[in-house]
């Protein structure tokens, strides 16, 4: 076995390598706003937006969430 080594010896020092610190505010998310999961899943069962179907996962297809029938794959 080699011995352990840090990490930081890897690191080059690539010009072309974005920097974290140099991020522009265009670059920033909103963080008020959380992603919104692309399933759901209810055990009690939800109604499908687009056909009515009460099933316990829908997936979000669009603002509507949907049954795996519905959802435009």
């Amino acid at each position: 076995m080699g011995s352990d080594r840090s990490l930081d010896e890897f690191l080059g020092d690539d010009e072309g390598s974005p920097n974290p610190d140099d991020a522009s505010d265009a670059d920033a998310t909103d963080e008020d706003e959380p992603t919104p999961a692309t399933t759901i899943y209810n055990p009690d069962g939800g109604d499908c937006e687009a056909c009515g179907a009460t099933v316990t996962r829908r997936w979000r297809d669009g603002d509507a969430l949907v049954c795996g029938e519905c959802k435009g794959w």
